[in-house]
Formats: C-alpha cells, structure tokens, sequence
C-alpha cells in the first residue's frame, strides 16, 4: 500500500472518530429537544402520535448511543471500526426522518404559530447538524434533506402562494445548508491530511534520528577500539623488545622504536630522516633492495638475512621482515644469534 492510499484509508478512519466523537453531545441535546417539543405540541397534537413520535426518538437515541459505545470501545480511529458506521448512518437517517414527518402528526386543536414553531425547531436542529455531522458527507447531506424536505413539501401541498414561498424558501435553505457541509467536510478533510502527513514526517524523523544515534553509538564504539588498538600498539611499539621501524622505498627512516634505537646507537631525532641502509652492512644492500623493489612491483611482504651495525660498530645477523602498505616499508628485526662481525 502506498503512502497516499494509506493517508486516504486513515483520513476515512478520522473522520469516523470525528463523527462518533461528537455523538454524545449531539444526542444529549437532541433528545432534550425533542422531550421539549413533546410537551408543547402534545396539546394540539394527535397524543397517540406524538407518543409514538417521542418513543421512537428515545430508541433511535439509544440505539446511536449503544452503536457510539461499541465504537469506542473497539477502537478509535482504525478501519476496522468502519463498518459500526453504516449501522449508525441508517440510524441518522432514522432521527431525521422523525423530524421530517413531525409536521404530518395530525392536530386536535387548532394552532395558527404551530408550523412557525416546527419550522423554527427544524432550523435549529438542522444547524446543529450541519456541525456535528459534516464530517462525514454521507451523514450530513442525506440527514439535512430526509429532515427538512418534507417540511417543505408541507407547505408545498397547501396551495397558497405564502406556503409556497415558503417551501421555497426552505429549499434554499436546504441548499445553502448543503453547500457549507461540503466547505466544512474540505477544510476537515485537508486538516486531518496535514495532521496526519506531519504525523508520519515526525515518526520518520525521530527514525532518522534513532538511525543517526545508532550509528553514531557505532561510530564511537569502533573509534574507541581504534584508541584502544592504536594505544596497544603504540605501548607495543614503545616497550618491546623486537626492534620495529617504518622506511620508504629509498630506506628513510620515518618511525622508530626506542628498541632499534639503542641498538644502532642514535637518539629519535637524529634518526627520522636518516637512510636506514647506511647500517646495512655493504654485502647485504643489493639483496634488500631487490627485496624491496619487489615487494614494491608486487605488494607483497619479504623477509631476508642481513647483517645491522650496532652502537659499538660491531655488526650483527638480524632477521629482517618487512610489508609493504600505503607505500611504505613496516620493518622488524629480529637478533639470531650474538656473533658479531668486527
């Protein structure tokens, strides 16, 4: 699923919450309005009918009530809980048609304000709706037309060109009421998008960022063993006993240690930079440097026996092993025996 189907699918889910979000209010005050409307109308209307009004009213309330319930307890804002709306939607549908016929219940006494007084409940109820059922275009449109339509039609039927006007009236109602659903459901919609697009924009950074911090952690972690090799090593170049030096390919000296330092008799400074071949004894040079070439041409290590002037200008056998990397020469020496050559 791609992200904009997956945004469309939540968006739906919101809008659902949104709906059943606003139900307890919504029912609370409907069902108010409606006991009021019973106690006044049941005067001058049919009571049979307008108990029968009320006590359908008072089922559709539970019956939303119970559906709200069940919806919420489920869970909020998923796709799952979609289908608990198409049983909700027919039950608006319900509520708006009570509304709708209540201008149809038979009069026993005659009232001349009794339709001004419908129609000012209508409008009432009707605004409320636009607002706690725009949401969704599916409850809010249906629910304004099943309400106020028959309304209109009332006044249609009666022939005089008052009512007719009147029903005409309530048709632009209707309409107008129509039209500032559809601007209220866009903006809901395109809030709820941005909403939900920032949402995700922030789980991907804070992603991102636990990515960076992992792989910083992991960046520390192997510098730390860096430091810890590069200070073994330097302890190890330092302490040993194995004499260790780093040439080039013409044999400057670039690095030596205190061990190769003694033998050869030179302190630090005066050895960097210094030819080490200078205390190879003569006969040895043409194989080292054939060694070294090699090694060079083919990057590879060697190893060869030759001869190294000691401090006391004696010479003594030494094991020499080098590698070759990054082009320079990693030299240790290794003593083989104590004859000296004078």
């Amino acid at each position: 699923m791609n992200t904009t189907q997956d945004i469309d699918l939540r968006t739906k889910a919101k809008l659902s919450e949104v709906l059943f979000g606003d139900a307890p209010l919504s029912l609370s005050a409907m069902f108010i309005i409606a006991i009021l409307v019973f106690v006044i109308l049941r005067e001058y209307m049919n009571h049979e009918y307008i108990s029968y009004w009320l006590g359908g009213m008072l089922f559709v309330t539970v019956a939303r009530a119970v559906i709200t319930s069940l919806h919420w307890k489920k869970k909020k804002a998923s796709p799952e809980s979609q289908p608990w709306k198409y049983t909700y939607l027919l039950l608006l549908y319900l509520t708006a048609a009570l509304w709708g016929v209540l201008i149809y219940i038979p009069q026993t006494s005659i009232a001349t304000w009794l339709p001004s007084f419908i129609a000012f409940v209508i409008a009432g109820v009707s605004a409320g709706a636009l607002l706690t059922l725009s949401s969704m275009l599916t409850a809010s449109v249906p629910y304004l037309t099943i309400m106020i339509l028959p309304f209109s039609i009332s006044f249609a039927v009666d022939g005089s060109l008052s009512h007719l006007i009147m029903a005409m009236l309530l048709v632009f109602y209707l309409i107008s009421l129509i039209r500032i659903s559809f601007k209220i459901n866009r903006m809901l919609v395109k809030a709820i998008h941005t909403e939900l697009e920032s949402d995700d924009m922030l789980v991907l950074l804070k992603k991102v960022k636990k990515n960076a911090e992992n792989k910083f952690r992991q960046y520390k972690e192997e510098i730390n063993k860096f430091d810890i090799t590069l200070q073994m090593r330097n302890a190890y170049f330092e302490h040993t006993h194995e004499m260790i030096c780093i040439i080039d390919s013409d044999g400057e000296i670039k690095q030596i240690n205190p061990s190769l330092l003694e033998f050869i008799g030179l302190e630090y400074i005066d050895a960097i930079g210094k030819s080490f071949f200078d205390y190879v004894l003569t006969e040895d040079l043409q194989e080292l440097n054939d060694k070294i070439k090699s090694a060079f041409i083919d990057d590879m290590n060697f190893r060869v026996l030759v001869h190294i002037r000691m401090a006391n200008g004696n010479y003594q056998q030494c094991q020499f092993t080098a590698t070759f990397a990054g082009g320079l020469y990693y030299c240790y020496l290794h003593n083989l025996d104590e004859t000296s050559l004078p």
